[in-house]
C-alpha cells in the first residue's frame, strides 16, 4: 500500500530566492500616493491613508514556497520601508482550493506526486467565485502529512466563505514564520467609487475600453492573454468585469451594462491589480506570470485612461523542492534504448542494412528534386522500402523494443523521484519548518540594506 509522506522525510535543497529589480531598489520606487482618488480608495475597502502601502496577493489556496515569498517580502518591505503591508484575496475567482497535492512513497520506495481532496463530498458550479462558496466541512480523517492543513481548514469551518476560510487556515499555517497582514477581498472592490467611475467610463464608449485592452495584448503576445471578444454585435464589445448573478460569475458585454448594477459586477484579474495599482497600493508585489501581465495593464491603462497605475510592481519568486537522492543513470539509459527502439524502424544504418540505407537516402534526395507528383509516387516507394525493411528485421527490432521496454520500467521508479525531487509547486506547510525559516532569512537578508 502506499504511504503519504511529507516533504520533510527527504532532505530538501536549500530555496533560492529572485528579487526584481532588486530589494535595495525599492526605496526609490515607493511614492506615497495622497490623491483624493486614492484616499477615498484605501479607506472605503479599510486601508491606511497615513502611509504608504505595500501590496500582493493571490487565489485563495494552499501556497507553494514561490507565492510565500511573495507574502514574506511584503512584510520585510513594510517593515524596511515604514509602509504597511497589505495582501489582497483574489476571491472573485474559482478553482479547488480543498484539493492538494503531496508526496507519495509507494511500496517500491518510489516517491510520486498524490492529491487528495479534504472535501470530497463538497461540489459547486465551476464558475461560482471562491469568495462566494461556502466553507468546506474537512474530514476529521484526513492522514498525514495533509493533518496540519486540514486541521486549520477545519478550525476555521465557520468563516463566511470558502476564500475566507483558506486564508484564516494560511494565517495559522503560518504562525510559526510569519506576522498575518491585513488582507482585502478583491470582490469588495466592487463597492468603491473608482470601481463605478471605471465602470461608467466602460458604459460611456465600451469599444474603446476593449480596443485599447486588445491592442496591449498584442503588444505582449508572451503573456498568452486572450483578448476580448468584439465580433459580436449584438452583445458588443466583452468587458474586463465578471457579472455575479446568484453564486456564478459571467463575461460582462457592453449590452450587460445598462441592466447590470455596479455592485453585480467584479473586475477581473488585469482589471483588479490595474485599480489596486491606481489607488489602493504604492508598490505591488507580483509573482513571475503577474510581472508579464503587469505590461499590459501599463500599456492598456495609459491608452484608455491617460496614464499607466501610479504603483510600480516588483517581481518576487522562490524556489524550494523536496529534493532527494535522484539516480539519473538509469534513466538517461531508458532515453537511449527508446530513442533507438523508435529510430532504429525508420534509419537502416542503425542495424546495418547498408543496402536498405542507400536506397533511402536515393529516394530522399528524388523527393526533394521532384514535382509534387512524382514526390507522392516516391514518397510512397520510400515506405515501401521501409515497410520491406522491418520485415526483414522483424526479430532485431523486436528485440530492441523488448530492451527499451525492460529499461523504462526499470527507470520508472528513478523518473518518478526525479519529477518530485524537483517540483516546486508542493504545499508549504509539507515542508519542514527550518526550510521555511531558511526561505524567511532569505527574504529579510535582501531587505537588511533598507533598514540601515
Amino acid at each position: 500500500m502506499p504511504v503519504d509522506c511529507p516533504v520533510r522525510q527527504t532532505a530538501s535543497p536549500a530555496p533560492t530566492l529572485s528579487i526584481d529589480p532588486p530589494a535595495d531598489r525599492w526605496a526609490s520606487l515607493l511614492k506615497h500616493n495622497t490623491s483624493p482618488e486614492a484616499i477615498a480608495f484605501r479607506e472605503q475597502l479599510g486601508l491606511p491613508t497615513d502611509r504608504p502601502i505595500v501590496m500582493s496577493g493571490h487565489q485563495a489556496q494552499i501556497w507553494h514556497p514561490g507565492i510565500l515569498s511573495k507574502y514574506l517580502s511584503t512584510i520585510s518591505a513594510g517593515n524596511a520601508l515604514g509602509a504597511h503591508p497589505a495582501w489582497v484575496v483574489v476571491d472573485q475567482d474559482t478553482g479547488e482550493p480543498t484539493r492538494l497535492r503531496f508526496a507519495t512513497t509507494e511500496d517500491d520506495g518510489t516517491r510520486r506526486a498524490g492529491e487528495r481532496d479534504l472535501a470530497p463530498s463538497q461540489r459547486h458550479a465551476p464558475d461560482t467565485p471562491l469568495g462566494l462558496r461556502p466553507p468546506a466541512t474537512i474530514s476529521a480523517t484526513d492522514p498525514s502529512p495533509l493533518q496540519s492543513i486540514a486541521g486549520a481548514m477545519r478550525r476555521h469551518q465557520d468563516a463566511p466563505s470558502l476564500s475566507a476560510q483558506v486564508q484564516r487556515a494560511l494565517e495559522d499555517l503560518l504562525e510559526p514564520i510569519a506576522q498575518p497582514v491585513q488582507t482585502v477581498s478583491a470582490l469588495a472592490i466592487n463597492s468603491t467609487d473608482l470601481f463605478a467611475t471605471i465602470v461608467e467610463r466602460m458604459r460611456t464608449d465600451p469599444a474603446a475600453c476593449a480596443r485599447a485592452y486588445n491592442d496591449a495584448v498584442r503588444k505582449h503576445p508572451g503573456a498568452r492573454v486572450r483578448p476580448m471578444r468584439t465580433d459580436d454585435a449584438s452583445t458588443g464589445a466583452e468587458l474586463p468585469l465578471w457579472r455575479i448573478a446568484g453564486d456564478e460569475r459571467t463575461p460582462v458585454f457592453a449590452s450587460d451594462l445598462e441592466g447590470t448594477p455596479v455592485e453585480a459586477m467584479a473586475p477581473r484579474g488585469l482589471l483588479m491589480t490595474g485599480l489596486v495599482r491606481r489607488a489602493g497600493c504604492d508598490l505591488f508585489i507580483h509573482g513571475t506570470g503577474g510581472g508579464v501581465y503587469d505590461r499590459i495593464t501599463d500599456a492598456w491603462f495609459e491608452r484608455w485612461l491617460g496614464k499607466a497605475p501610479h504603483a510600480p510592481s516588483a517581481v518576487v519568486t522562490a524556489t524550494l523542492t523536496p529534493g532527494g537522492e535522484v539516480d539519473t543513470t538509469i534513466v538517461d539509459e531508458a532515453d537511449r534504448l527508446a530513442w533507438r527502439a523508435q529510430s532504429a524502424r525508420h534509419n537502416p544504418e542503425l542495424l546495418g542494412d547498408d543496402k536498405a540505407d542507400a536506397r533511402k537516402r536515393e529516394l530522399i534526395e528524388q523527393i526533394r528534386g521532384s514535382d509534387a507528383q512524382r514526390a507522392r509516387e516516391l514518397y510512397r516507394e520510400l515506405h515501401a522500402l521501409l515497410e520491406q525493411y522491418r520485415a526483414a528485421h522483424e526479430s532485431e527490432l523486436a528485440s530492441i523494443d523488448a530492451r527499451a521496454q525492460a529499461a523504462r520500467e526499470r527507470a520508472a521508479p528513478a523518473r518518478a523521484n526525479a519529477q518530485i525531487a524537483r517540483d516546486r509547486t508542493l504545499p508549504f506547510p509539507l515542508y519542514a519548518r527550518d526550510d521555511l525559516l531558511t526561505l524567511r532569512s532569505l527574504v529579510r537578508g535582501a531587505f537588511m540594506p533598507a533598514d540601515g
